[in-house]
């Protein structure tokens, strides 16, 4: 009986504390709120992130433009840039979930195109 209430416990905590996790409050996007930075992390940018792609006209900004906005980004390469808005470690020493911002260039460094890039660990 002891070993069956434990358990009950056990997977109601487990549940719980999965959940809790998942909330995420929407809110309008500000730009302090965006470079909020804890550790390794950004806390505040998914729940601004939706806000932020559905209302700010992202494509047609030049490069400077973009930084001005975002300030610098995670990461780039020749044509693309992303801001990490999630990334979450789980119980493993390297990360499970990703979410990024990416955002995309044409030859004259104008963005082209912005979208959200989630990553799972299988």
């Amino acid at each position: 009986m002891k070993k069956g209430v434990l358990l009950f416990f056990l997977s109601i905590s487990l549940l719980v504390n999965q959940g809790c996790h998942e909330v995420v409050f929407k809110q309008s996007f500000d730009k302090q709120k965006w470079n909020n930075k804890e550790d390794w992390d950004y806390p505040e940018r998914n729940g601004i992130v939706d806000d932020l792609v559905k209302n700010y006209k992202i494509e047609g900004l030049k490069y400077k433009q973009l930084i001005e906005l975002l300030d610098e980004p995670q990461g780039h390469d020749s044509l693309s840039v992303y801001y990490q808005i999630v990334m979450d470690f789980g119980n493993d020493i390297d990360p499970v979930y990703t979410k990024n911002l990416e955002v995309t260039f044409n030859k004259d460094s104008i963005v082209s195109n912005v979208y959200i890039k989630e990553w799972k660990k299988d």
